[in-house]
């Protein structure tokens, strides 16, 4: 049997396969397990308590000691999100510790959706939920990994980045510094939504979330998104222009990914810029090195999947096709990530 985990900052999927057959024994979902979150003590808790459950329940319905051999762990795979060192230390812990869990891997939370993208081929795959990223395959058929640099930061394309935007521009609206100045259709559902209707009271409230801090101002923000995606395809200028700009420069960084594995495409309507001084390279990651599907190199086309609820919508696919380039296929992945981790874990 083998284990897989799934973690990020909302929610912890645990998923227990079959070794010959792949197919999903038992499955557990927790709260989320990012070390940007939560301290290292709790994470560790979270993660041992839940595998010890999920293999309670199977142990349920496994036979009698005495009946024959019993079913062992063969596999535990991890791919979570945030922290890669504490990660790795954890994997470590897991593999010397009392419950055998056979080879223990560590790997990045893009994995479960990179897989769903390219199915361990040569590929990219954007994925844009709470935070975002860009994962690949290169022709060598390793994974790699660009963003996901946290919502401190900004992480393009995400949850995130969308509310933030929105919550600026509703502040500049409540403050009359728009143009036009009369408030959007956006502005207007950012204050119904958080049911407050002034600039200072507005900055209160995102500042000061009680108890959960900084990360309560993510997820207030966050909780904004649908609200620009849902009035974008309604039509509303304000929110069209900032899914338009926070989706292109997500997009940028995918064609830096594309450029640098597989080479310059055909030219698209709008390439990414490189100035001398790096603005705008990508930070390219070379990702932990695991078996490799039988896949040919990648053809005149190079396959893309689009993951993620904000790149479901009509003006983000048309925003990423323009700048990735005629040569990118691009996909939706409707499957969930818990697929992709089921699949990779059948193949390690």
């Amino acid at each position: 049997m083998r284990i897989g985990v799934d973690g990020g900052g909302t929610k912890t999927d645990f998923i227990l396969i079959d070794d010959v057959s792949g197919s999903l024994l038992a499955q557990r979902r927790a709260p989320g397990c990012n070390p940007s979150h939560l301290d290292k003590a709790t994470i560790r808790r979270l993660i041992t308590e839940n595998i010890a459950a999920l293999l309670g329940e199977v142990a349920e319905h496994s036979p009698a000691p005495d009946s024959g051999p019993q079913p062992t762990i063969t596999h535990c795979c991890l791919c979570t999100a945030g922290a890669p060192p504490f990660w790795r230390e954890l994997a470590a812990e897991l593999a010397s510790g009392p419950t055998p869990l056979g080879q223990v891997h560590s790997f990045d939370d893009s994995l479960p959706v990179l897989e769903l993208a390219t199915s361990g081929g040569p590929g990219l795959v954007l994925h844009s939920g709470t935070g975002s990223f860009v994962a690949a395959r290169g022709p060598d058929l390793q994974p790699h990994y660009a963003g996901g640099l946290g919502w401190r930061i900004g992480d393009q394309g995400s949850a995130y980045d969308l509310g933030r935007r929105a919550a600026e521009r509703a502040l500049l609206e409540l403050q009359g510094w728009t143009r036009p100045p009369r408030p959007s259709a956006l502005g207007k559902a950012v204050c119904e939504q958080l049911g407050i209707h002034t600039a200072g009271a507005l900055l209160q409230h995102i500042y000061d979330t009680p108890a959960s801090g900084a990360v309560g101002t993510a997820v207030t923000l966050s909780s904004l998104a649908p609200l620009v995606t849902a009035l974008a395809a309604q039509g509303d200028p304000a929110a069209t222009e900032i899914l338009h700009d926070s989706v292109h420069e997500f997009a940028r960084l995918a064609r830096t990914v594309s450029e640098r594995l597989f080479g310059e495409t055909e030219t698209a309507a709008e390439a990414p810029s490189h100035n001398a001084d790096g603005k705008n390279r990508a930070d390219v990651r070379e990702g932990p090195r695991i078996p490799a599907s039988a896949q040919p190199l990648p053809s005149p086309h190079i396959r893309v999947g689009l993951s993620g609820p904000i790149l479901q919508s009509e003006t983000a696919r048309h925003v990423v096709a323009q700048v990735l380039g005629p040569q990118h296929q691009l996909h939706l992945i409707t499957q969930p990530p818990l697929e992709g981790l089921r699949q990779l874990l059948a193949r390690l």
